[in-house]
């Protein structure tokens, strides 16, 4: 039976694969000066760094959720369900960073939030990986892919952190 839940959860948790950012044209257009660039992206960061706060508290929340029913021993059902969770929360900030990406004009402004966010993705990817592979594994060998899951979903915490502080440092600029 646990095998057959294991084999549907794995099913349930699918990801789709992200595009590369569409790339902007780094010249100035005629009726912008470059000064005016900058406020524009100054506007766009300072916008989104008001949300990024309260998603990851969203995430922090997930996190610990994820955490309690790894550690209560809960169903495969409900580790899923708050991986889940956890990964379409993080998901938002890799849609701002993506949003971001494609408005900022200022390459070396655009190059840094699109690393940040690609790193957070590749983080949602790990933790996607561990979850089935937590999911997949026989009870006998679960507690290992748990430890790897509860690691991955400390790194996603510390990435999405990270983003936030980035977006925070370059809407200061």
């Amino acid at each position: 039976m646990v095998r057959q839940e294991s084999t549907e959860s794995y099913h349930e948790y699918d990801y789709c694969d992200l595009k590369d950012p569409v790339s902007i044209p780094e010249t100035v257009t005629p009726h912008r000066a470059p000064d005016a660039e900058i406020l524009e992206d100054s506007k766009y960061l300072s916008y989104y760094s008001h949300h990024t706060h309260t998603i990851l508290d969203q995430i922090k929340g997930n996190m610990d959720k994820l955490h309690d029913s790894l550690e209560r021993q809960e169903s495969i059902h409900s580790f899923v369900a708050q991986s889940k969770l956890l990964v379409a929360s993080a998901h938002k900030l890799v849609y701002i960073g993506d949003t971001l990406s494609r408005n900022i004009r200022q390459s070396s402004v655009r190059t840094i939030v699109t690393d940040s966010a690609n790193s957070l993705c590749d983080s949602l990817k790990d933790v996607i990986l561990c979850t089935k592979d937590a999911a997949l594994s026989p009870p006998e060998m679960r507690s290992r892919s748990i430890q790897k899951l509860r690691v991955s979903a400390e790194h996603v915490h510390k990435t999405s952190s990270t983003f936030q502080d980035v977006i925070l440092a370059q809407s200061k600029q």
